[in-house]
């Protein structure tokens, strides 16, 4: 089986398991979201969903202040469309109160 054949079948597996626990509308809006060009502001979403990943995977446990430093860090050397946090700053506060900000909305939205 070549590369295409393999990511191939593994996309129509995630597909098959999106669409039994979410339903196919939502399966296919999830892979349609993800295979156009996006927006600006669906990449800004993906971006500021990524860095909430990332902090979230953090061990032992979530620490905002180190993932605010290592971002800020790596946006010195990113280029500016991939950068994380407003207007791609490298500035350790601004991404902090980014990241709280972001994690804040989440908790609110969550309801807890």
């Amino acid at each position: 089986m070549g590369n295409y054949d393999k990511w191939f079948s593994a996309a129509a597996k995630l597909f098959s398991e999106i669409s039994k626990d979410l339903g196919a509308a939502d399966a296919q809006r999830i892979f349609t979201s993800i295979s156009v060009p996006r927006t600006p502001n669906q990449e800004r979403v993906l971006r500021n969903a990524q860095l909430l990943t990332s902090l979230d995977a953090m061990m032992p446990k979530p620490n905002v202040g180190k993932l605010a430093r290592q971002l800020a860090k790596a946006n010195e050397t990113l280029p500016v469309e991939l950068r994380y946090g407003p207007r791609g700053t490298t500035d350790q506060l601004v991404m902090d109160k980014h990241i709280r900000r972001l994690r804040e909305r989440r908790r609110k939205l969550r309801g807890y």
